[in-house]
C-alpha cells in the first residue's frame, strides 16, 4: 500500500532528527490549514524551546495560518497564560497573530514572569500590525 503525501509528512514529522521535523514544517507551508494542522501540531509538540532554526520553520510552516494555528496549538500545548512553557511562549511570539494580543499583553505586564518572557511578549506585540496590539502596546508603556 503507497503512503499518502500527507501521510508521508505526518511520519516526517515524528522523526527523531530535528533536521527532518524541520523540513516537515516547511513542506506545510503553502498546504491548507486542514492538511497541515497535524503535521504542522507534531513538530510544535517537539519544539525545543530556544532553536531559533526550528521554530523559523515551524513558523515558515504556519504562514498564512498563524492565527488558526495559534488558536489550535493553545489548545493543546498552551495552559493559563502565565504558566506557558517557554516553548510555547516561543511559538506564541513567533507566530504573533492578532488573536495572541491579550495573551501577549498579560505576559508582559506580568511581574511574577523574568523580564526576558516579558520583553519577549513586548517584541511580539511590536511586531503585529494591528490597532489592538498598538493599544496594548500603549497599557505596557
Amino acid at each position: 500500500m503507497q503512503q499518502t503525501e500527507s501521510t508521508a509528512t505526518l511520519d516526517k514529522a515524528k522523526d527523531p532528527s530535528p533536521a527532518v521535523r524541520r523540513a516537515a514544517a516547511i513542506a506545510m507551508r503553502d498546504k491548507p490549514l486542514n492538511e497541515a494542522r497535524d503535521v504542522l501540531t507534531e513538530v510544535a509538540r517537539q519544539y525545543p524551546a530556544g532553536d531559533k532554526a526550528y521554530l523559523e520553520d515551524l513558523a515558515t510552516g504556519c504562514t498564512g495560518k498563524e492565527p488558526a494555528m495559534y488558536a489550535h496549538l493553545l489548545g493543546r500545548l498552551g495552559s493559563l497564560t502565565l504558566k506557558w512553557s517557554d516553548a510555547f511562549a516561543d511559538i506564541a511570539c513567533r507566530l504573533r497573530p492578532v488573536n495572541s494580543v491579550f495573551a501577549l499583553k498579560d505576559r508582559a505586564l506580568a511581574t511574577s514572569l523574568p523580564q526576558e518572557r516579558r520583553q519577549h511578549a513586548i517584541d511580539a506585540l511590536s511586531a503585529i500590525d494591528d490597532k489592538v496590539a498598538k493599544d496594548a502596546l500603549k497599557q505596557i508603556k
